[in-house]
């Protein structure tokens, strides 16, 4: 399939959602698509499962070799490049169609969230990444939930599914500000509750595009 770079050349509109682990941004984007499919739109929601494909499996290589990280059986920047290939074909098979077909697809992460990861780690091989994804579609509009990492950090624990280092969850943060891409972001608060960060996201949704708004207006109303 050929893949189009520009947003107002894609059939549908695009939302991706960025943030460190632990910020919320997979719960919004669902609550998102939800939202979406309520005021009568298509829209797909593109979510991955946490951990990753590729963190599980490394995850138990490294338990079978005495490593203490997933990272240690074959580096950060080797880790990061397999889990960006693994991604880049889940969004070929699902994203990709789904632009094709639905009024609004949603994705929890994107492309930017690799950038930050990876210049968060220091692995390097950022360049190698933006030349794998360069003819990936570019999202409307990238809604980036933020969260202080201590806030981030205890949230991971209370799951219990997967977690991560304090450091790297503040660089990550950090690095969030620093990729070119986030001169387009969209910030939301992601401290609050999940209904109030929720209600924020709508709001900047409805903000960005003036038909939703309508829409949402409308139902509302009192009939």
């Amino acid at each position: 399939m050929e893949t189009i770079n520009a947003p107002d050349a894609l059939p549908a509109r695009f939302i991706a959602f960025a943030g460190t682990d632990g910020s919320g941004k997979t719960t919004q984007a669902e609550l998102a698509g939800s939202w979406l499919r309520d005021l009568g739109y298509r829209t797909a929601v593109v979510a991955s499962q946490s951990p990753s494909f590729t963190r599980r499996v490394l995850t138990d290589m490294a338990a079978e070799a005495g490593l203490g990280d997933h990272m240690d059986v074959v580096g950060p920047a080797m880790t990061r490049f397999v889990g960006a290939m693994v991604r880049y074909r889940d969004w070929n098979e699902t994203l990709l169609p789904a632009l094709e077909r639905d009024d609004f697809v949603v994705v929890d992460r994107y492309v930017a969230c690799f950038y930050a990861s990876v210049r968060a780690m220091g692995t390097g091989n950022e360049n190698l990444l933006r030349r794998m994804f360069r003819n990936l579609p570019v999202p409307h509009m990238t809604i980036l939930v933020r969260v202080e990492p201590e806030t981030a950090l205890e949230r991971l624990r209370r799951r219990g599914v997967d977690h991560e280092y304090p450091e790297y969850l503040k660089a990550f943060a950090h690095e969030y500000d620093e990729i070119p891409e986030s001169e387009n972001f969209t910030v939301i608060d992601g401290s609050e509750d999940t209904a109030a960060v929720g209600r924020a996201v709508r709001s900047q949704i409805a903000r960005r595009f003036p038909d939703v708004a309508r829409r949402a207006e409308m139902r509302s109303e009192p009939s």
